[in-house]
């Protein structure tokens, strides 16, 4: 293909695939990365486009993958081609720009990649694009993926290869981990200096250095640091909170894992089984532990080319008590002003201290509430967002929920919706004016009557909270019960009994019932943004 000219809003086919870039995500080595989007057979999927050199990281995946065959933890490719010199037009400065930058209000500046100028072969591959990526949000789940990522490169070793380092953006989560990304995998005995060394690079990389079996164990090392907050650059057992201290074996996997000379590291075989036995000793000391996952997508309405949906999950751990905070908001008011709203409620509660012991956390919520409407008056005029938190200590959960985002509540095959639409059809509704049935096609279903940004100050009476219910402001959960949030382009697509369905059938995994409901909501026209959370609970002495 000559003259093939990669960058962000060009479009060209690979053989029968038609390919637009979407965004430029950065380089590593010798290969750069785009995320696409993929036009095949009328359809139309988020696509991840790597290209480097033939002799480079590209080069030594492809030998990988011939020996790994379809191995069920790599995704396979859609498309390899070989190319000479394709022309890469990268952003000024070479920095990664994330999907919300695909719009610009400013002309841009784009340089031409010389690293490709000789008349050399390169290699393109395509794949999927990682819609799930891990990001160390719930602590049970992490240590699930990361002791398989360990059984992965355990498997690699004995094949004799290592990896070095990974992208955890390029492995996607569920019920097994899958890698989009093999380059960072290297033979054993190989010599390799890297110039840029990243987080997880074992230092002596910088250096002409024979890979082993322990720059695994490295890798690993530093993604327990990573999942349990632990600044490892100058490791000491300061660095561990009182509570993490507490946890058996941490300390060691820690120190030994990240020990400074490889060759006293463990292996992965002795590193796995301290795995297993860690997240062992984690359930005995925390009973109660979660299960959480989320997705969010634009739909497929050709009127909305922007998520005007934000959520945000966080999570704590504060005498021995497990803090939770989840929250959705979805924005409206039209251009950029619904997801400007929504972004300013949610960077709100990403910034604000948890209660402290003993505050009352629905007075702790109300607060929060205010404080995110005063940042979408500043941030957003004319624009507003609903907003739906969910914060739980221990077993004890707290709603605070303005707007016709939803809160539910799946027990025992039984759905309870938890907040309170504040809409126009549901006032008709409970006065008597329309008939349940009459509300989904009602010109004014999408009205509001309440949101945050519409008046000045909000009042605890304008919060629904979980006093709708009875005189008590919380309720305690029960082992398995699962918290779903959502947005309206979640519950406009689906029902509750089919919510219970996709959520309760026991044969899949929250992450595949996560997977279900996208799949439908999208397979029915998904003509509004759509952002789903849900949370299970686990009481292991129930």
């Amino acid at each position: 293909m000559d003259g093939l000219i990669i960058q962000v809003d060009s479009c060209f086919e690979l053989a029968d695939i038609k390919l637009e870039v979407l965004t430029y995500l950065g380089s590593r080595e010798d290969v750069y990365y785009f995320k696409t989007l993929i036009h095949r057979d009328q359809l139309s999927c988020h696509g991840l486009l790597r290209i480097g050199s033939s002799t480079g990281g590209l080069h030594r995946e492809l030998l990988l993958r011939d020996y790994l065959k379809e191995h069920k933890m790599i995704c396979p490719l859609l498309k390899i081609s070989k190319e000479i010199n394709p022309k890469i037009i990268i952003p000024e400065g070479d920095h990664p720009k994330s999907d919300n930058d695909i719009q610009y209000l400013e002309e841009e500046y784009y340089l031409e990649d010389d690293i490709f100028s000789s008349p050399q072969e390169k290699i393109i591959l395509l794949s999927h694009y990682p819609e799930n990526p891990l990001d160390f949000k719930d602590l049970t789940s992490s240590l699930v993926s990361i002791t398989q990522i360990c059984q992965f490169f355990r498997y690699l070793s004995q094949s004799g290869w290592c990896f070095i380092s990974l992208m955890p953006e390029y492995i996607e989560k569920g019920s097994l981990v899958c890698f989009f990304d093999l380059t960072c995998a290297y033979p054993l005995n190989s010599q390799v200096t890297l110039t840029n060394p990243d987080y997880y690079c074992v230092g002596e990389l910088i250096y002409k250095h024979p890979v082993q079996e322990q720059d695994s164990s490295y890798v690993i090392g530093k993604l327990i640091a990573k999942v349990f907050d632990i600044d490892d650059e100058f490791l000491s057992l300061d660095c561990l909170t009182l509570e993490q201290k507490k946890v058996p074996l941490l300390w060691q996997i820690l120190s030994l894992s990240l020990y400074p000379l490889a060759q006293k590291r463990p292996s992965l075989s002795q590193l796995l089984s301290l795995l297993v036995a860690l997240r062992k000793n984690l359930s005995s000391i925390h009973p109660t532990y979660w299960e959480i996952v989320s997705e969010s997508i634009v739909g497929l309405s050709q009127h909305r080319l922007t998520n005007e949906d934000s959520y945000i999950i966080r999570q704590k751990t504060s005498n021995s008590s497990a803090l939770i905070m989840a929250a959705v908001a979805d924005g409206m008011g039209g251009l950029a002003k619904g997801e400007v709203a929504s972004n300013s409620a949610i960077e709100v509660l990403g910034l604000a201290d948890f209660p402290n012991e003993g505050e009352d956390v629905q007075n702790y919520l109300n607060e929060l509430i205010n404080k995110a409407n005063g940042a979408v008056r500043t941030n957003a005029r004319d624009g507003g967002t609903t907003l739906s938190i969910v914060f739980i200590k221990r077993s004890q959960l707290n709603i605070a929920h303005i707007g016709d985002s939803r809160i539910y509540l799946i027990r025992d095959r039984l759905l309870c919706q938890l907040s309170q639409d504040h809409s126009l059809v549901t006032m008709l509704i409970a006065s008597g004016q329309i008939a349940p049935h009459e509300a989904l096609n009602h010109p004014d279903r999408s009205v509001l009557l309440r949101s945050l940004g519409s008046k000045p100050q909000i009042t605890s009476d304008y919060i629904h909270s979980l006093k709708h219910f009875g005189q008590d402001d919380h309720l305690l959960l029960k082992d398995r019960d699962l918290l779903v949030i959502c947005s309206d382009g979640v519950w406009d697509h689906l029902t509750p009994e089919e919510m219970v369905d996709i959520f309760e059938y026991k044969k899949n995994g929250l992450q595949d019932s996560l997977e279900k409901a996208i799949e439908e909501i999208i397979q029915r026209g998904a003509q509004d943004n759509a952002t789903l959370i849900a949370l299970r609970i686990h009481l292991s002495h129930e």
